[in-house]
């Protein structure tokens, strides 16, 4: 089934997503930011299957290879988000065309890991960020984006709705 990549401006978003692209480049939620949104889930969408994404996998992998941190950020705040370290791993899998931020290419992202590769509010780091099971690999084929194995209070975040994962 292809699923559609387009912006869905009716609903609520729980989470947005973001990659850096420039000091100048503006989202039109966030006029006056740095960031690109390049996706968004709901956990209460209902509409036909779509993609949580904006832009196809190369036109994000496109963008990050001009970007250097990832973004999450709850829906509607500029604050309640978690960054990722330049240069670390959750922007180099999408500079590498892998659609999926929650395992570095070896292994899993544990307490230690996920506080080195993630900074924000100490409600979200580490506690929303670590996990402790599964590879990259696992994480892509089950179409993840943010797979806090074994967290339950870590992100899931599922790369389509409806019936996807989206949550701290």
């Amino acid at each position: 089934m292809e699923v559609q990549h387009k912006l869905v401006p009716e609903l609520t978003w729980k989470f947005a997503l973001f990659v850096l692209i420039s000091t100048t480049a503006a989202d039109f939620q966030f006029p006056d930011s740095p960031w690109t949104r390049i996706g968004q889930c709901s956990s209460t969408y209902s509409g036909p299957r779509t993609s949580i994404f904006n832009y196809t996998t190369a036109e994000i992998t496109t963008m990050a290879n001009r970007a250097t941190k990832v973004r999450m950020c709850s829906a509607g705040s500029t604050t309640d988000c978690v960054t990722s370290v330049a240069g670390s791993f959750p922007i180099t899998n999408l500079q590498a065309g892998q659609i999926s931020i929650s395992h570095p290419p070896t292994g899993v992202c544990q307490v230690p890991c996920a506080t080195n590769t993630w900074t924000g509010p100490s409600l979200r780091v580490p506690l929303n960020m670590w996990g402790r099971c599964g590879t990259r690999a696992d994480a892509i084929s089950r179409n993840q984006f943010y797979w806090a194995c074994y967290n339950g209070d870590g992100i899931h975040m599922t790369n389509y709705m409806p019936g996807g994962q989206c949550g701290w």
